[in-house]
């Protein structure tokens, strides 16, 4: 195999923050992520890896943790009440149902727990991948408890109105 073919097979399916993160550019992974058109955090290279996979594996580990998991710009985006963002990043593929469950604060609240309109819920409800309506965080608050203790009733009434739900509000 030639040298160029090589290189081309390296850095297939990577995207600009793959490549910025292998490279152990953090500032370039910080400008990236800041920008709301970039939604591919979790995407996979052509050999399965992650962005944050190449940074930990090439010892960027300053650059890795600036790389949230994948369930940081769900949450962020459910508790902003951005369901076009939330759309987005659902749309994308490279999400396993695990990443979009998993709990994105030291407090174990999922995006469920963050969704701050209905929009939003109505968004993760209708994702298959979403299965964990019924997670509690920490403190053992679920997502129907704390949005209807948060004055959000109508989201929690959404909630609680999925068959899966077991909450009663």
């Amino acid at each position: 195999m030639k040298l160029k073919d090589k290189v081309v097979a390296a850095f297939s399916g990577m995207t600009a923050l793959h490549a910025a993160a292998a490279l152990g550019r953090g500032g370039a992974c910080a400008a990236i992520l800041a920008d709301a058109r970039f939604t591919a955090i979790n995407a996979r290279d052509a050999r399965g890896k992650t962005a944050r996979d190449l940074a930990e594996a090439s010892e960027h580990d300053g650059v890795a943790a600036l790389l949230p998991p994948g369930a940081h710009q769900l949450f962020a985006a459910a508790q902003a009440g951005d369901a076009a963002r939330c759309a987005a990043i659902l749309a994308h593929g490279g999400f396993t149902a695990e990443e979009l469950n998993a709990s994105d604060n030291d407090g174990g609240a999922t995006a469920m727990h963050a969704a701050a309109t209905t929009d939003v819920c109505k968004m993760l409800l209708e994702d298959a991948r979403f299965t964990e309506i019924n997670a509690a965080d920490k403190s053992g608050a679920t997502a129907a408890q704390l949005a209807d203790d948060n004055g959000h009733r109508d989201v929690a009434e959404m909630i609680v109105a999925d068959e899966r739900c077991t909450d009663d509000i």
